[in-house]
């Protein structure tokens, strides 16, 4: 995965998750090397532009339900970003939404986030760019 997308059945402008922190063997020590991809990070944070971005970070044992929960986090971020009803078709297009992969075989190493940030306003309206990230269960 040279490009750090999880998934390669979405396309190129489909929303994915990005592998922003990975865990590298590392032959000479026995044990793992942790690499940040600062270039994959500064391109989805970019995304912000001049709003104030907000990580969304959630960590817990493995299958504790982290991903699945951010799951419902992107479809309840998409529901209230949308700009009417009928986008709300156009964005799932009648079929579930894919996002963090959650199943029962442990899929999330490292640390991953949500490819595009979702854009809503705090309550002094003060535009803030959401950003999901998942981490690896222990």
């Amino acid at each position: 995965m040279s490009d750090g997308n999880r998934d390669n059945n979405l396309g190129p402008d489909q929303p994915h998750t990005v592998q922003i922190v990975s865990f590298e063997d590392d032959p000479g020590q026995g044990g793992s090397e942790v690499a940040f991809h600062t270039d994959r990070f500064q391109t989805i944070v970019s995304k912000c532009g001049s709003s104030s971005p907000v990580i969304i970070s959630i960590i817990g044992t493995t299958q504790s339900g982290k991903s699945s929960f951010l799951n419902f986090a992107i479809r309840y971020l998409r529901r209230h970003t949308a700009r009417s009803v009928d986008d709300l078709d156009s964005i799932t297009n009648g079929q579930m939404i894919e996002g963090f992969y959650h199943g029962k075989e442990n899929r999330t190493s490292g640390i991953v986030i949500w490819s595009e940030p979702f854009f809503m306003k705090d309550v002094n309206g003060r535009g803030m760019a959401i950003l999901l990230m998942d981490t690896q269960g222990k």
